[in-house]
């Protein structure tokens, strides 16, 4: 176990990655997820990465959902959460957000022992996917996650989504020749 997907309430740790960056220019045709009140399943959680902030350089991770949202080309769209610290206080983002998704505050357990993110993957919720400009480009953010209804139908994931540590453990072999 790397303990990439483990946070704890203590002392972070530090994690050696490499991280992709992606620039989308106004002529680019990325299309954002269209906002919607959807269903989403967890795909990945991010490797952290270090983010400019107004509290100085701080390591964050995101969430990222496969949506039952299919775009033109027969893909499902795809969503993150907003960036995360590696926290669990009470007042944290993350901490917020997973109660939001479950529908209640994570167990004594769960917060004194650790809670391992990869639990996450394949975790099904419901999303409110809305638009939010900024610098003339249209951006789809989760603006609320909420547990998924029994009435709804369960959504795998369709597995075309490579996730981000399998991307760059991939990268570093075909660097490395193997």
């Amino acid at each position: 176990r790397t303990g990439i997907g483990l946070i704890t309430t203590g002392r972070h740790r530090t994690i050696t990655k490499e991280i992709y960056d992606m620039i989308i220019t106004a002529n680019s045709d990325f299309v954002p997820h269209p906002e919607a009140d959807c269903i989403g399943v967890c795909v990945d959680i991010t490797p952290p990465k270090t983010l400019d902030s107004s509290f100085g350089a701080k390591e964050k991770f995101k969430a990222v959902f496969e949506t039952e949202v299919i775009r033109d080309d027969g893909r499902p769209f795809l969503v993150w959460s907003p960036p995360f610290t590696q926290s669990l206080h009470e007042k944290s983002g993350f901490r917020g957000f997973i109660r939001s998704w479950f529908g209640q505050d994570l167990t004594e357990k769960e917060l004194n022992g650790g809670f391992d993110t990869e639990a996450l993957i394949g975790r099904t919720a419901r999303l409110s996917v809305i638009h939010v400009g900024h610098n003339g480009n249209i951006y789809a953010n989760i603006g609320l996650i909420r547990p998924q209804s029994p009435d709804d139908p369960p959504l795998p994931s369709t597995g075309n989504y490579i996730r981000v540590k399998d991307r760059e453990r991939d990268q570093n072999l075909r660097k490395s020749g193997d």
